[in-house]
């Protein structure tokens, strides 16, 4: 008597498309996380995501759900960058409330003001502070493997220097909890800063059109100005903030929704007053809206109503029907 075996095959499972597109994702947050990329701006990969997406659903006859998933990973790459970019660097968390010794450039010019603000300025005896922001790594031989992070040298002295050159810093270092501020190295006189190298600072569009903006404004102009229209927050940003706070009016200095709203509906209000076709409207918006949000500083909400923006138009120019209330949830 013969046995027979049989061999029983288990059914095929099919891949699906939406495992592609997680596993695009997954791609895309790896390598953005990995990846040193500190010089990258995450918009641009977030900007090309959405022209991808667009580019392949609407003109592309052939291969539409590899250039989704192409879309996926750079979107996903583009939010993996900003949420480390904004991350505190391991050397500062590791070294918070020592002495340390910090190298890097000079962003932004010194302000020299007192160390007292309010109504006892006038009868402070002591001497004048000098702030300004430092990109710097810790002053060791291996500088390679740090993140530099943007350190807000405080100085109880006059400092002259300048945006673009290399300094070196000792004293004692602070990081604050709160993300919207920047790490903190408190310099006791100008004998603890040295200057490495006087260089010019080759200027990024970014800086020479908000300077372009900015020329003719000093002072406390030039610092409303930067808070109002692009959301900086410089070293004389914390005395302008206060007198807006006591007013009830904190919120004007803030870059938010609200802000990137009413510039998208302004430009598709000229758009549509010059004729421009519908397709072509769209376009110009999407590329206006993301080079304001390279011009920016990055905050939640600006990130969070230029995705609805963007999904918004997506929808209006494939036209399909949705409730737009449901954006919200973005």
């Amino acid at each position: 008597m013969s046995l027979t075996i049989s061999t029983i095959k288990p059914p095929d499972i099919p891949w699906s498309p939406l495992a592609t597109l997680g596993l695009a994702s997954s791609v895309g947050s790896y390598l953005g996380t990995t990846e040193y990329t500190a010089d990258y701006n995450p918009f641009i990969f977030i900007g090309a995501s959405a022209v991808t997406s667009i580019a392949g659903l609407v003109f592309l006859k052939q291969n539409k759900f590899l250039c989704l998933a192409v879309s996926f990973c750079a979107l996903f790459f583009g939010r993996s960058i900003l949420a480390t970019n904004n991350k505190v660097p391991i050397w500062i968390s590791m070294l918070n409330g020592d002495i340390v010794e910090i190298v890097g450039g000079v962003v932004t010019d010194p302000t020299t003001k007192k160390s007292t603000v309010g109504d006892m300025a006038p009868f402070d005896y002591k001497e004048t502070t000098t702030q300004f922001v430092v990109e710097a790594k810790l002053h060791t031989t291996n500088k390679a493997t740090q993140k530099p992070s943007k350190i807000t040298v405080i100085c109880n002295d006059r400092v002259a220097v300048s945006p673009g050159d290399t300094v070196v810093c000792c004293g004692w270092l602070w990081n604050s909890n709160n993300t919207n501020q920047n790490t903190k190295l408190f310099v006791s006189n100008n004998n603890s800063i040295q200057l490495l190298q006087k260089k010019t600072k080759k200027r990024s569009l970014k800086h020479k059109t908000r300077n372009l903006f900015l020329c003719n404004l000093t002072g406390k102009q030039k610092t409303l100005a930067s808070a109002l229209f692009f959301g900086v927050r410089d070293t004389g940003w914390r005395p302008l903030s206060e007198i807006f706070r006591r007013s009830g009016m904190s919120h004007i200095l803030a870059i938010s929704g609200m802000h990137i709203g009413l510039f998208v509906l302004l430009i598709s209000i000229v758009l549509n007053q010059l004729g421009i076709s519908r397709t072509t409207s769209i376009f110009i918006t999407l590329t206006m809206l993301f080079f304001v949000l390279y011009l920016v500083e990055t905050r939640p909400p600006v990130i969070r109503s230029a995705l609805m923006l963007v999904v918004f138009l997506l929808i209006n120019f494939l036209k399909i029907k949705c409730n737009t209330i449901s954006l919200l949830g973005l």
